[in-house]
């Protein structure tokens, strides 16, 4: 019994946290979406094409870097980005006792610049 609540607990911790949020350079302009498996997240700011930075988005309380890579991209695309520069990233441990067990918790909080390249 205390292993379902354990894991109920890690559940629920790992899935019911993450936010997403954007923050657009210019809410007068607008792109057509792209697709996001054609995202590309680069780990600094691209030198070899010209583009237009978008806005920032910032995905937080995620577990896996592979998560927060696959929400910048969705919310990029979103936007009508063709690729995101990291700007920021981190992550934050919480431990404590559930259900009679200790753990660890550890979230990944990364920022993004959203841009779309110029024809």
């Amino acid at each position: 019994m205390n292993k379902v609540i354990v894991l109920l607990a890690l559940v629920v911790l790992i899935s019911g946290c993450a936010s997403i949020s954007a923050n657009l350079y210019d809410n007068k302009t607008s792109y057509p979406s792209t697709n996001p498996k054609d995202v590309r997240v680069f780990h600094k700011m691209p030198q070899d094409r010209a583009f237009v930075e978008l806005g920032e988005v910032t995905v937080s309380r995620v577990t896996m870097w592979s998560w927060a890579e696959s929400e910048l991209k969705k919310k990029a695309a979103a936007l009508g980005g063709d690729a995101v520069y990291i700007i920021s990233e981190g992550g934050t441990s919480q431990g404590g006792v559930y259900g009679g067990a200790g753990g660890f918790n550890t979230t990944i909080t990364v920022t993004g610049v959203v841009i779309k390249y110029k024809s």
